[in-house]
């Protein structure tokens, strides 16, 4: 079809016989363009909020519209958060979860916020984990500990050991 891998963010099935791409605004157009000289036709009525999105055998037996329609915005909703997480680049992350709760009003405001926090940890929580950890140990004392006792840390008579002093490295 002549589409850039690299400027479709996910790919996902969202019914029977259906694909849903999400790409940025600004490739809607070339999409939608590479369709229409593939002749697929793209489906512009489907609602995945609709109870008729639910095709598990466990809801064909219900009536209760109000629980249906629920069932269908969690679904739907966690599929978005998987889709959000499924990004690589952090920025792209961010940027799609705020269009799906700002710009869309796809998820809610704790799905955003669980999301923000888990690709952008707080620096007060990244603080917390740093000062629970014990300080670092000065170089000197990391290599007075670990040298035998007999052993001259700073010789300045004494040659440099390199790779090419036939020790460390096969000679020509």
């Amino acid at each position: 079809m002549g589409l850039q891998n690299s400027r479709i963010l996910d790919t996902h099935y969202p019914n029977h016989h259906s694909v849903a791409l999400l790409v940025h605004n600004e490739y809607v157009d070339t999409v939608l363009g590479a369709f229409a000289k593939a002749d697929v036709s793209p489906i512009t009525d489907f609602d995945p909020l609709s109870p008729s999105a639910l095709n598990d055998p466990k809801y064909t037996g219900s009536s209760d519209t109000d629980f249906l329609l629920s069932e269908a915005k969690r679904l739907h909703q966690d599929r978005l958060v998987k889709v959000v997480l499924r990004i690589h680049d952090q920025n792209r992350q961010i940027a799609v979860a705020r269009d799906f709760y700002y710009g869309q009003h796809l998820i809610s405001q704790d799905q955003f916020a669980e999301l923000y926090a888990s690709i952008k940890p707080s620096s007060r929580a990244q603080g917390r984990t740093r000062s629970a950890a014990s300080p670092d140990a000065l170089m000197t004392d990391a290599a007075a500990s670990s040298l035998p006792s007999n052993t001259i840390i700073s010789d300045t008579s004494s040659p440099a050991i390199s790779p090419a002093d036939g020790l460390s490295a096969p000679s020509a």
